[in-house]
């Protein structure tokens, strides 16, 4: 696999700087959507859809949607 770009690099670099651990949570949703589909997720699985935006929690309990 090619390197990332010098932007994503940069990125990751001061991310893993920082201490910081994100974790990614499906939502109830997918996994309804992963067991419909009879999809077995092993613990600590996240299924993969294709998705037209994102959001993350914010330290405050909100959302960032991207």
């Amino acid at each position: 696999m090619a390197p990332p770009p010098a932007e994503i690099q940069k990125a990751e670099d001061a991310l893993n700087d920082s201490g910081k651990v994100y974790t990614l949570v499906p939502s109830k949703h997918a996994l309804a959507d992963a067991a419909e589909l009879k999809i077995d997720l092993a613990k600590n699985d996240f299924p993969l859809y294709v998705a037209d935006r994102l959001a993350f929690a914010n330290p405050n309990g909100g959302l960032q949607v991207c």
